[in-house]
């Protein structure tokens, strides 16, 4: 979508759009994997709202209608849920837009491609819709279960003592999370919650940079200008292109730039998970952002605890506090 919309609750949608005063149709845009589960839940909320509503696929949704209507069946919300971005179709239904305002509420559920298509080819249904919808953000159990996972772990990467028992793979812990996150792939909210926790990163190796090597603060600060750009608008990303070679030495340094790299990356949403894996390896692992064993564990709960829950809700998290390194009484 090339707009940000105002965000609801799927009980909240319905209760705008049939109740008290209904209207032919509003569009509800859901990321295209969560589409299942917000037309369940978008069901409930019909139900308990005691209103009749009846289903349809968008390509049989103008068929259904007149069979449901010859039948002496006048449900009050007709239910459409789709994906589908085939201009064509939405043309014909565009075409045929009056069989559709026979007295009850048409409730699309869109995927964000399916809202674009319909935004582009529909001019008259959407003067219909009015202002689109888009589901709030969820309190996502399975982010939820991978952090409190990654929290009850121990790691021997960050310098952690462990029995075989207590033991887990860093790697493994962080995959977790990020599969949690969402696809960036296919999913826009996916994609934008590894910018803001790429970002986050990016905030953290500049001081690394800024001692060793001055001049490659100017890559740097290109990089994190691109990611505000395009995290603070609804726009696509500009790539960053043409990057300095980093030196090679001091490992520290190299690191850093590594994590700018990998940073720039994040504006190509095919490559945003890798290089977000990569980021996540040099400062928990590598020397992006202090050498040595101290600190690491306290690094990594600012990352569980601030930068993904943060990222999630599609917002800067707080910096990292280095006073906390040396903490006695942090696991």
């Amino acid at each position: 979508m090339s707009m940000r919309l105002p965000e609801v609750s799927p009980a909240s949608f319905a209760r705008r759009a049939v109740v008290p005063k209904k209207k032919p149709m509003a569009a509800l845009v859901a990321p295209r994997d969560e589409i299942e589960q917000v037309t369940e839940e978008l069901r409930a909320a019909l139900t308990n709202l005691s209103v009749r509503f009846a289903e349809a696929q968008l390509d049989g949704a103008l068929r259904e209608r007149s069979a449901a209507r010859a039948q002496g069946s006048q449900p009050e919300a007709v239910l459409v849920a789709t994906t589908s971005e085939d201009e064509g179709l939405w043309r014909a239904i565009e075409g045929h837009r009056s069989r559709l305002h026979d007295g009850a509420t048409t409730l699309f559920v869109l995927s964000e491609g399916a809202a674009t298509t319909l935004l582009h080819t529909a001019p008259h249904l959407m003067s219909w819709i009015g202002t689109m919808r888009a589901t709030e953000p969820r309190v996502d159990r399975r982010l939820a279960a991978a952090i409190d996972a990654a929290r009850a772990g121990r790691y021997p990467e960050l310098y952690e003592e462990a029995d075989a028992g207590e033991a887990r793979d860093l790697d493994e812990a962080t995959s977790d999370v990020l599969a949690a996150l969402g696809d960036p792939r296919v999913d826009d909210r996916a994609w934008r919650r590894l910018g803001f926790m790429g970002r986050a990163a990016l905030v953290e190796v500049v001081p690394t940079i800024a001692a060793h090597w001055p001049p490659g603060l100017a890559p740097a600060n290109a990089v994190r200008a691109a990611l505000d750009a395009w995290l603070s608008s609804a726009s696509a990303p500009a790539a960053v292109e043409d990057l300095p070679a980093a030196p090679l030495a001091p490992q520290a340094l190299s690191e850093a730039l590594g994590v700018v790299e990998s940073a720039a990356h994040l504006l190509d949403r095919a490559q945003a998970r890798a290089a977000l894996s990569e980021i996540l390896d040099s400062i928990f692992q590598g020397y992006a952002v202090f050498p040595g064993s101290e600190g690491r564990r306290a690094l990594f709960d600012w990352w569980l605890d601030d930068v993904v829950p943060s990222a999630a809700a599609l917002r800067a998290p707080p910096p990292f506090d280095r006073r906390v390194k040396s903490d006695p009484h942090r696991r």
